[in-house]
C-alpha cells in the first residue's frame, strides 16, 4: 500500500492497489472490497498532478485531527449540553482555537493550480454525463 501512494502516476497506483486487493481477497474479502471501492477517491490528489509538498498536505488527515482534538480540548469540562445551539457554540470555540495553530499550508503556492483544475473537472463533469478520472485533467 505504502508504495501504491508513493508513485507519481495514478495508473501505477492504482495497479499496485487492484494487486493488493486481489491478494487480500482470500483471507480478507471485506478488506479487499473495502480498498477496490475507495481507489478512485484516494488517489483522487494524485491525478491532479500537484506539487509533492502539496500532494502531501492535501492527503493527510492531521488538520482534521488537530481540530478534532482542539474540539475535544474545549468542551472536555463541559459537564451537559442544554440543546444543540450551545453543542455548536462550543465546537465553534474549539475550531476558532483551532484556527489560531494553523500554519501555512506546506505547498500553498500551487493552490491557483488546484482551483483551475477542480474548475476544469466541474466544467466537464457538467457537460459529460460519464465519469472522468481526475487524471485526464494533471498536465
Amino acid at each position: 500500500m505504502r508504495e501504491a501512494y508513493k508513485c507519481t502516476k495514478v495508473d501505477t497506483a492504482k495497479g499496485l492497489l487492484n494487486n493488493l486487493a486481489r491478494a487480500l481477497q482470500k483471507k480478507h474479502p471485506s478488506a479487499a472490497a473495502s480498498l477496490r471501492e475507495g481507489i478512485d477517491e484516494t488517489l483522487t490528489v494524485m491525478g491532479l498532478g500537484l506539487s509533492a509538498s502539496l500532494t502531501r498536505s492535501l492527503s493527510t488527515t492531521n488538520p482534521v485531527e488537530n481540530v478534532n482534538g482542539r474540539i475535544r480540548t474545549t468542551t472536555r469540562r463541559v459537564k451537559r449540553f442544554d440543546s444543540g445551539t450551545m453543542i455548536l457554540r462550543w465546537v465553534l470555540v474549539g475550531v476558532l482555537e483551532a484556527a489560531r495553530g494553523f500554519r501555512r499550508l506546506k505547498g500553498h503556492n500551487d493552490m491557483k493550480t488546484v482551483v483551475a483544475r477542480l474548475k476544469q473537472y466541474s466544467e466537464t463533469k457538467t457537460t459529460q454525463p460519464a465519469a472522468v478520472d481526475a487524471q485526464r485533467f494533471a498536465a
